[in-house]
């Protein structure tokens, strides 16, 4: 088969010929994902997933992969020969990954087929020529019959699941099914009992099926029964987890004993720590044991707990316990330990007394004690979290049918709920009274939305507010004090914003206290969040404390200001980059401090707007700049005339490419302004805006009368920035009415002051005049060269603006000498769009309508998506295209 040599090249690029301890769990994986981008392999003879009947028969199949020993060619045999052996059974193949999770999957008609192709794979493996210095591998199968949704990829239900989990009971070369299929079959067949399964929810009678010309399997199949432990019947099997299983297995199989599992409530730590025992029940020959801690007072009861758990009888809790575990090699699951916290050093003394136990603990807050090893569990995946919702909605509601619009709900209700495995079974159980479209507008309140009646269930798991009272129980008077003025920020936020919130100069320790309690985390860019589900619950305690959250808006605020005067004191220095980059990762919270002085109609909004003013020009932030400085204007009393000045010009460079009349009011309005209060500065800038304006109206001769204004008086107040800005706009005009050679002598003076005074922005706008000198004038090649080198500029300085115009020429250019497809130039004209910058949008429809005969109404849609903070993928994207191909989900197709 094809598909095979393709795995087989890809397997022989990730590794070396054995397989080793760290790569077991995900080798075979990597091959798939080198194939098909991390999708699902899916063998080319089965292209599509076909209609299923009423209940049909799945079978899964794994081989028993052996650390050290089991070699690639082993897997890429065992693969072929599988499903070579189920598709002539008549199965059809789903899945095909043998050495991972979940293995390779088939589905048949009836379960009189799915045992023949069992019996067939294993006749195959057992009888198929190996290396001559290996045995033959055989597979664990499991078969089981039922209802499953079909899916793109695959199947959806708890038949599908169901084999897998008896896949994963069986021994190599045993096959599993429910006693109740063996009637269905002619072969012969051992009845094995009642076994629960390591899901923790599963209870079945399983028989083996003993292939002819086999040697029968006489191990007994991997299940719970016969051992040790006191694990929980659970009412549902983990869903997903996958990767963090196989990381806690492995941690805890290196050899550490201390490993604590922590993350907010609703993350899902118990379940996790659960399945993990289950798992590993087999490595503890004195048991797993499950020791519930909640409900648990003090190290005397601690230590009742663990006895009880276990079933021992102890007499005195200090020296007789330690001497009954001293010896025993056993599995400790201490869950919810945060209640008993101070417990620790007794979990650190039974740790040294007895060498064989290991403790898995659950818990919202770290032990704190030496060799304590911490896993954070995380929110689920995309994938796992719309899977979840799937499962408990179809749970509350069989009835529920879901279309297409209905996936993309239960995706937006996932990322809002942030996929918290609480939040998100809280919220599928209410599909009984609300519709998908309904529970996602009512998730605003989410705390009051997600409640379930479950009789069974913790009382403080009923709830998303009881789960997090809880949390919050355990704080204490500055914790609490200091989480709950942290959830003033609505999204990421740095330790200094942190500190003037919290009005506390050593913050950063008061942070890690937080986040070992799971409250906040730490991001790897050296940011730290809070969950939105539990920043909401903050917020509620924080509304009744008006004086807590008016100190910490007041904190925000001054923040937000004291980042915005530093970006405005490092304008066209070598830090201005830096500096706004600042201001672009914390502009969530800009926002929300813009938002709190527009309620209050604060005098302080004005100078946050001023230092804001270039930031928001140079990013694009235009309908901000419009909508903020509008409400300044009309609802500030206090903004002197300076300022309003200021800001009307502000709002100018949004309004000169919308309205050119409210545009030419605006800055005559200005002038008026300078004129009245004698502000030489304020009126040279509106001189130099008024010609911009001029220039657009192809009134040249006017435009460079205000320029020469404007220029004298920025030469008498030696500001080299605005002369140099000044020059370019005196040299666009003089292009634009022929005048080359002085239009070029301005370009070199502009270029030596901005060297001179080493602002690279300068450079930028001056290399972009002379581009468009060079095209103007008829020197292409010239054109093309600089502008290639003002977009390797303007990446640099993460300027979009230049950047797109230069990109805009630079393609012309090209297009004067060689093909470029129409397709970069609607990408272009698109980008220029949004990112408001109307002349070149216009220039670029120009070059369309007119070099590739296009008519007005005929211009093709731009098909293609794209970030525009992220300008070298920008950059990226428009060569691709420029070469006639595309994106799809990230992969290049030709167009």
């Amino acid at each position: 088969m094809d598909w095979v040599a393709e795995k087989e090249a890809a397997l022989k690029e990730i590794g070396s010929e054995l397989l080793s301890p760290l790569t077991t769990p995900t080798l075979v994986d990597a091959a798939d994902k080198a194939l098909v981008g991390g999708g699902i392999f899916i063998s080319p003879k089965a292209p599509s997933i076909p209609p299923l009947v009423a209940e049909p028969t799945f079978l899964a199949v794994d081989l028993e992969l052996e650390i050290g020993t089991t070699r690639r060619s082993q897997i890429i045999a065992f693969e072929e020969t599988a499903c070579a052996a189920l598709e002539r059974a008549g199965g059809f193949l789903y899945r095909s990954n043998a050495g991972v999770e979940e293995g390779i999957r088939a589905v048949f008609a009836t379960p009189e087929a799915a045992c023949q192709g069992a019996v067939m794979v294993q006749q195959a493996l057992y009888h198929r020529q190996w290396q001559p210095d290996t045995k033959p591998l055989l597979g664990r199968i499991g078969i089981y019959r039922g209802g499953a949704e079909r899916l793109p990829d695959g199947y959806l239900g708890e038949a599908p699941r169901m084999a897998v989990r008896l896949m994963q009971a069986a021994q190599a070369g045993q096959v599993l099914l429910p006693r109740a299929l063996t009637t269905t079959t002619e072969f012969p067949a051992t009845v094995l009992g009642t076994h629960r399964l390591r899901d923790l929810s599963s209870i079945e009678e399983l028989c083996q099926l003993n292939p002819p010309d086999v040697p029968p399997c006489t191990l007994p199949p991997r299940t719970l029964r016969l051992r040790q432990h006191n694990l929980p019947l659970e009412p549902n099997p983990l869903l997903g987890r996958a990767t963090e299983l196989a990381s806690i297995r492995a941690i805890l199989n290196s050899g550490r004993r201390l490993l604590t599992l922590t993350g907010p409530g609703g993350i899902g730590k118990t379940r996790l720590a659960l399945q993990v025992a289950a798992e590993l029940v087999e490595q503890y020959p004195d048991g797993v044991w499950f020791v519930p801690l909640a409900e648990v007072a003090g190290e005397d009861q601690l230590v009742t707990a663990i006895a009880d758990a276990m079933g021992l009888v102890i007499r005195d809790s200090r020296v007789n316990f330690v001497e009954a575990l001293a010896h025993r090699r056993a599995l400790l699951v201490l869950d919810n330990f945060e209640s008993v916290l101070d417990c620790a050093p007794r979990v650190a003394q039974l740790l040294r007394d007895a060498p064989g136990v290991v403790c898995l603990v659950t818990s919202q807050a770290l032990l704190s004690l030496s060799g304590e090893w911490r896993f954070e569990v995380a929110n689920l995946t995309p994938e796992e979290a719309c899977q979840l919702f799937m499962e408990r909605a179809h749970q509350a509601n069989t009835a529920l049918l879901l279309t297409t619009e209905d996936q993309r709900s239960i995706q937006n209700i996932c990322e809002r709920l942030e996929r918290m495995p609480l939040a998100i079974e809280l919220a599928a159980v209410r599909v009984r009274l609300f519709s998908l479209p309904e529970i996602e507008r009512r998730l605003d309140d989410a705390l009051n939305l997600l409640v379930t009646r479950a009789r069974d269930v913790p009382e403080r798991q009923r709830t998303l507010r009881g789960a997090l009272e809880w949390s919050y129980n355990l704080l204490d008077s500055t914790e609490r004090q200091y989480f709950l003025r942290l959830s003033i920020f609505p999204g990421s936020f740095l330790p200094d914003a942190a500190s003037l919130v919290c009005e506390e100069a050593d913050i950063l320790e008061w942070l890690c206290v937080l986040e070992d309690k799971s409250l906040i985390r730490r991001e790897s860019n050296g940011r730290w969040r809070m969950l939105s589900l539990v920043r909401q619950f903050a917020q509620e305690y924080l509304s009744c404390l008006p004086l807590e959250e008016n100190l910490a808006q007041k904190g925000l605020i001054s923040y937000c200001s004291g980042i915005a005067q530093n970006a405005a004191n490092n304008l066209d220095s070598p830090r201005e980059g830096k500096t706004f980059d600042i201001l672009e990762a914390d502009f969530e919270l800009i926002r929300l401090s813009v938002d709190l002085l527009c309620k209050d109609k604060s005098e302080y909004l004005v100078p946050l707007l001023l230092n804001l003013d270039y930031f928001l020009r140079r990013r694009r932030y235009l309908r901000e700049i419009e909508n903020w400085c509008q409400f300044a204007l009309k609802n500030i009393d206090e903004c002197d005339s300076v300022s309003r000045g200021k800001l009307c010009l502000a709002l100018f460079a949004v309004l000169k490419d919308k309205d050119v009349e409210e545009s030419f009011e605006l800055i005559n309005g200005v002038i008026d302004i300078a004129l009245l209060i004698s502000d030489e500065s304020l009126y040279a800038e509106a001189l130099s805006y008024k010609g911009i304006l001029l220039v657009r109206e192809k009134a040249f001769d006017e435009a460079l009368i205000l320029y020469r204004i404007a220029m004298g008086i920025y030469e008498r107040n030696n500001d080299n920035v605005r002369c140099v800005r000044l020059l370019n706009s005196i040299a666009q005009a003089k292009i634009r009415l022929g005048r080359f050679d002085d239009a070029e002598k301005d370009i070199n003076d502009a270029i030596d002051i901005g060297r001179r005074i080493g602002c690279t922005r300068d450079l930028i706008v001056s290399m972009n005049s002379r581009g468009f000198l060079c095209h103007e004038s008829g020197d292409y090649e010239g054109s093309g060269i600089v502008s290639r080198e003002l977009v390797d500029l303007c990446l640099e300085m993460n300027d979009i603006l230049p950047m797109i115009a230069s990109v805009a020429n630079y393609f012309d250019v090209k297009l004067c000498n060689s093909t470029v497809d129409i397709e970069v130039f609607l990408l272009i004209a698109k980008i220029s769009k949004d990112i408001g910058d109307v002349a070149n949008y216009e220039h670029v429809r120009k070059i369309i309508l007119t070099k590739y005969l296009v008519s007005e109404d005929a211009i093709p849609v731009c098909r293609h998506q794209y970030d525009l903070k992220d300008l070298k993928g920008l950059w990226q994207l428009i060569n691709i295209v420029a070469d006639g191909r595309f994106l799809v989900d990230g992969d290049e197709v030709s167009n």
